[in-house]
């Protein structure tokens, strides 16, 4: 949602446009090189009869100094409501690095293995050969 002109710092969150990764592109961020960026697409509408009307692009690429990136995300809509947008923000190094140690910290959750690693066990063995 891009900043109003009138306000700093605020957002026009009418406008706002969401892109959902899943654990594999998390894990491609965390990975990639800064230089050679990174692009995701996604249709919601894939496999139905509307695929295509809408898609999203996030972007990831190293700022001209290499000093930053920008985040980019595209909504193009194809549907009579023409609701398209485009927002690019540009990142700081530090900003960059927080995004991936959220995106670590949050890929086991998304695979559920946070369940596992942080309970104590409750499984017990029969040990019948010990007897």
């Amino acid at each position: 949602a891009p900043a109003r002109p009138d306000a700093a710092r605020e957002y026009d969150w009418t406008k706002k446009s969401s892109f959902s990764l899943s654990a594999t592109e998390c894990g491609d961020i965390l990975a990639m090189d800064l230089v050679s960026g990174k692009e995701f697409l996604h249709d919601p509408n894939m496999g139905s009869a509307n695929a295509g009307m809408l898609t999203k692009k996030l972007k990831l690429v190293a700022t001209p100094d290499e000093k930053g990136a920008f985040l980019s995300l595209t909504v193009t809509d194809k549907s009579p409501s023409k609701m398209s947008s485009s927002c690019s923000v540009p990142l700081t190094l530090g900003e960059l690095e927080v995004i991936r140690t959220l995106l670590a910290y949050s890929i086991p959750r998304l695979l559920a293995f946070d369940s596992v690693l942080d309970s104590p066990s409750t499984t017990t063995f029969n040990n019948d050969y010990n007897r």
